[in-house]
């Protein structure tokens, strides 16, 4: 990621926690008129942390404008909610609140309605197909990062609670498993093991004390829990998919990006000292196991994770039979060239 990116994010995130901490903390107790802190509130929360959202990261292409959207509404909400009751900006909060409650209903019901057709729409397919299109109909045709979100979402579940039923095969020609050689399940798993005394202990530590941040740890935690074994199934049931059209790049639920072989310039094996995490290379792998990179013939865009995307010129991965996915690739790639 360049510097440029990293230091847009963090003057937007150093911005939007000075204007609420600073409002709460010093705006807030003041002397100033009830009416004169309730319009700072709802200038800098509903509308500075926006404009600001929009200006350093949706402009640029860093972020998904749909956010823009959500940050007026969680600052609108905050600003009624931390409103000094004799303001009139308090007055209106009921009215506020009843309408805020109208929308999210109709809101539900728009996507529960859309969740039935997807559903019946879809008997036809089954597991990540199905859940994929099941997605894109509850999101709507105009929303594909929120698809891809809630698709995300879904899977995690899918695969952490059917995952262990699953019986998948990869006939190293055309599906070219990753989990073997690497022990990538084995270390998951043993990772979600060991998560869970830090999610006890955290609980009763926290739980007399803070109620609230206990439970929201407990939380945390539970969801990590929940993410690790589905990465843990996830990374057997899907393997790396070759096609007379291309590459599809998987890592358990973190990849799963479509590279066409006219992206493609060349696919070579590659010595564990060159597996270095530079700029324009996507580590599209666990605990360093690479040993395979595809170069591309240009910077290309490609989806990292729900949605998210990187430019990249060279992909790493790896591979359980390097030599027969070097072979294959090999193979497709000599076909184009004659054709």
């Amino acid at each position: 990621m360049p510097y440029s990116t990293h230091i847009r994010w963090l003057s937007f995130l150093t911005l939007t926690i000075c204007l609420y901490v600073g409002n709460l903390l010093w705006v807030l107790p003041s002397t100033l008129p009830a009416n004169l802190i309730a319009l700072t509130l709802v200038l800098d929360w509903a509308l500075w942390v926006p404009v600001t959202y929009y200006l350093l990261l949706v402009r640029h292409r860093l972020a998904p404008a749909m956010l823009t959207r959500l940050l007026f509404a969680i600052g609108l909400l905050a600003a009624f909610w931390q409103a000094p009751q004799q303001s009139l900006l308090s007055e209106y909060a009921p009215i506020y609140r009843m309408a805020l409650l109208c929308v999210a209903g109709g809101w539900l019901l728009l996507s529960a309605w859309r969740l039935y057709l997807g559903m019946r729409h879809s008997r036809h397919l089954q597991g990540e197909s199905r859940i994929e299109h099941v997605a894109r109909r509850v999101a709507g045709k105009n929303s594909p990062l929120f698809a891809n979100l809630l698709a995300q979402e879904w899977l995690t579940w899918y695969y952490a609670i059917m995952g262990w039923r699953l019986n998948t095969a990869c006939d190293q020609v055309t599906r070219f498993s990753y989990h073997q050689k690497s022990g990538h399940s084995g270390m998951l798993i043993g990772i979600a093991v060991f998560h869970l005394p830090s999610l006890v202990f955290s609980h009763i530590i926290f739980a007399n004390l803070f109620p609230l941040l206990a439970w929201l740890l407990t939380i945390g935690h539970v969801y990590t829990l929940q993410f690790t074994l589905a990465q843990a199934m996830a990374v057997r049931h899907r393997p790396i998919i070759l096609s007379d059209h291309g590459l599809t790049i998987r890592c358990g639920l973190l990849f799963d990006t479509f590279i066409p072989w006219q992206a493609i310039r060349s696919v070579e094996s590659l010595a564990g000292r060159d597996n270095q995490s530079t700029p324009g290379v996507l580590q599209a792998s666990m605990f360093g196991h690479a040993n395979v990179a595809i170069k591309l013939t240009g910077n290309t865009r490609l989806s990292v994770f729900a949605g998210l995307c990187k430019t990249v010129h060279t992909v790493h991965v790896g591979v359980d039979q390097r030599g027969e996915f070097l072979q294959a690739c090999q193979h497709q790639q000599h076909n184009l060239s004659e054709q």
